[in-house]
């Protein structure tokens, strides 16, 4: 195999620039923007900045290219073409808040939508709570798509409900958490129309999910795992298979999905179930 290009000045450590490949365009994004280059050449195509703005999360498509930034004036929305980095729209981001995941800056995003959580004013007095709400955005344009309440947990404070996403475009899972309460809650990010719904009680400060293919993996401790198709119908249960290989996520297997794991020697195996229908 002969080298064809490299990307140099990547960083060390938790300074590390992440990277992410879609399509034919590499995205090497650092703390206020990010560079792209053809992933067939390694020729820069374009770059994009947020000057005293740091950069918390982005999404992209094929299409579209959406960024979460933060500054000492607050959040802030950007959505660009994927393909050549033309200014589309931006938004303030007061109105809601954007779900990322994971160390790479991962931002939700399916079916061409952005989806955020707006936090509902706290009421005084013998005032009945008002619902929290899942507040869509069109990533092409910033527009609002759909927007639906939503009902949070009771008795627990905003600091102490961590909330996060996974998706795979076809199905959007949120989980937040109660104390050692958890709860999901799985729509179609197109419309926002409910698919399923679960609780489950666990020590870990959050269950863990993984998105592929429309199934999603619920794991609330190493000996807890479920596969849950998008009709809410249950896949596989995974209880018996030992500690999941971190990162605990799903991968396409030919046709099936498989989990990678430590079997009873602590060696690692891989367990592979069917697709769902």
């Amino acid at each position: 195999m002969r080298e064809a290009w490299r990307v140099r000045g990547l960083g060390q450590g938790e300074k590390a620039r992440q990277i992410r490949l879609e399509g034919s365009q590499l995205f090497v994004a650092g703390a206020d923007g990010f560079d792209v280059y053809d992933a067939g050449t390694g020729r820069k195509r374009w770059h994009y900045r947020e000057p005293g703005r740091e950069l918390t999360g982005f999404a992209v498509n094929k299409d579209d290219l959406v960024v979460a930034s933060r500054s000492e004036e607050g959040d802030h929305l950007t959505g660009l073409a994927a393909g050549t980095g033309r200014l589309r729209w931006e938004r303030g981001g007061d109105e809601g808040t954007p779900f990322t995941d994971g160390p790479d800056r991962r931002l939700a995003m399916g079916e061409g939508v952005v989806p955020l959580l707006v936090r509902a004013e706290p009421s005084g007095g013998d005032e009945e709570e008002e619902p929290d709400e899942f507040l869509a955005l069109d990533a092409a344009t910033g527009e609002e798509r759909w927007r639906r309440p939503h009902h949070a947990p009771s008795g627990c404070d905003v600091g102490t409900r961590p909330a996060a996403t996974d998706t795979d475009g076809s199905i959007l899972v949120f989980r937040e958490s109660c104390q050692d309460d958890h709860y999901l809650y799985a729509f179609n990010p197109s419309d926002g129309r409910p698919l399923w719904s679960r609780t489950g009680t666990s020590d870990d400060s959050l269950v863990g999910i993984s998105v592929r293919a429309g199934a999603t993996l619920i794991e609330l401790d190493e000996h807890t795992r479920t596969l849950v198709g998008r009709d809410d119908r249950e896949i596989a249960n995974l209880n018996g298979i030992g500690e999941c290989l971190p990162p605990c996520s799903l991968r396409s297997v030919g046709g099936g999905l498989g989990l990678m794991h430590f079997d009873e020697s602590r060696d690692a195996a891989m367990s592979v179930t069917s697709r769902p229908p």
